[in-house]
């Protein structure tokens, strides 16, 4: 009886490794901030082994967050014949190069430009699967589509087959934030990069209210002092929209605009009869990190609006990596 009981118990533990082997798909990341897009593949399902991240601070979130290894070092540093070889490489290379709102350097730029490169180095060494790479939507109009040219041609002399796309949170997620990004998945397997597509647009969409905190520190209210109050005009003042100060302009909107690193004091509301900052959770909750995810509590609120202005939209990466998951399970 016992025999029979060990037997039936060791086919069903085989059974179980089988399938965790064949559906279970590891995940490597590069220039991974504070774990956005880490985050959305192991929402998918995925295997994290390992992520790379040169910022100091950037690591002190990861780490209060996620439990798998965690390299802070340059990634021109970093010896990728000693990591573990992973199915899926992923990371969003720093973007400010190629940003429209930048001085659009491109690859001319010694330092961030040249971080593209660092990405093939890895691929050379690790060979995955799959990759996943994210950058700002003027990467594909940089220096008249030539900078995209380049990275397709290189991508390809790599034995990837390459889908990309210019997904906006706001209409691939119910979350109301106006974030244009560019996406490139690339697969060794040509079935895969057949079977692969992009998600489907939403049609629900909830109101920007709905991701705010109820309970506010003052620091973040305005007072009768503050710049802001006195350029919004009473007229202007609404609980339906957020505002934003750019380019010596107040832009109202109903949508978040993009989260940008460093300009916490441009988008503000209407709450409460008073006008106040966007907060760093709430900008966490308009980028889709759940609310067990926290900051150190050492951090600064410098740092937090910088590290959410860098991350990606978690839910966007999680319907992309399930897309992921889909073509590699049937095309074996």
């Amino acid at each position: 009886m016992i025999g029979c009981s060990y037997e039936i118990f060791r086919l069903h533990y085989k059974k179980i490794k089988g399938v965790k082997r064949n559906n279970t798909y590891s995940v490597g990341g590069l220039f991974a901030g504070i774990g956005g897009i880490e985050l959305g593949f192991k929402q998918a399902g995925f295997d994290i082994k390992w992520a790379n991240e040169i910022d100091v601070h950037a690591c002190k979130t990861y780490q209060n967050n996620f439990d798998h290894t965690l390299i802070n070092k340059d990634i021109r540093k970093v010896d990728f014949k000693k990591l573990p070889k992973i199915d899926i490489l992923v990371g969003g290379f720093p973007c400010q190069t190629f940003s429209i709102a930048g001085k659009k350097e491109g690859f001319g730029d010694k330092d961030r430009g040249q971080m593209f490169f660092e990405v093939i180095k890895a691929i050379k060494v690790l060979k995955p699967k799959v990759i996943f790479l994210e950058n700002v939507k003027g990467l594909v109009i940089h220096d008249k589509g030539k900078t995209l040219k380049t990275i397709l041609e290189i991508l390809q002399k790599e034995k990837y087959y390459v889908k990309y796309q210019v997904l906006n949170t706001k209409d691939y997620t119910d979350i109301p934030q106006n974030r244009e990004r560019v996406f490139f998945v690339g697969f060794k397997n040509k079935k895969q990069y057949e079977k692969f597509e992009f998600p489907k647009k939403e049609t629900k969409h909830k109101n920007f209210r709905e991701f705010l905190e109820k309970d506010i520190d003052s620091r973040y209210i305005f007072t009768e002092n503050t710049w802001q109050n006195k350029f919004v005009a009473d007229d202007d003042k609404s609980n339906n929209l957020i505002y934003q100060y750019r380019y010596g302009s107040l832009r109202k909107t109903e949508h978040v605009p993009t989260i940008m690193c460093g300009h916490p004091k441009a988008l503000f509301i209407l709450d409460n009869n008073k006008l106040r900052y966007l907060t760093p959770r709430e900008l966490l909750n308009y980028q889709g990190f759940p609310k067990s995810f926290k900051f150190p509590k050492d951090l600064s609120d410098q740092q937090k609006y910088k590290q959410v202005g860098n991350a990606v939209t978690v839910p966007l990466i999680k319907k992309i990596a399930l897309q992921i998951k889909k073509a590699l399970k049937d095309n074996k």
